[in-house]
């Protein structure tokens, strides 16, 4: 059986896990957690891996679904450092 998905796209479910220190005491529960001033986050490059582009694109979504962004939401919280 063969199935159409929009965009040309193919089902995908991950599970993204938030690592917080000890207690979590910037109370981080979700991805808006993430842009408060004083968190940092550390993934590897997007750009260079499938796993980290992913974590990417569900932030994108988060934004989109719950901000109403639609372009490169999380773009302005995104800097990548080497």
């Amino acid at each position: 059986m063969s199935y159409q998905y929009s965009h040309n796209s193919s089902p995908y479910t991950s599970t993204i896990v938030l690592v917080v220190r000890q207690g979590n005491p910037k109370g981080t529960k979700d991805w808006d957690d993430l842009v408060k001033q004083g968190v940092s986050v550390i993934t590897p490059n997007p750009k260079t891996l499938g796993g980290a582009r992913w974590k990417y694109l569900a932030a994108c979504e988060f934004a989109k679904r719950n901000r109403g962004d639609v372009v490169y939401p999380s773009a302005p919280y995104i800097s990548i450092s080497i």
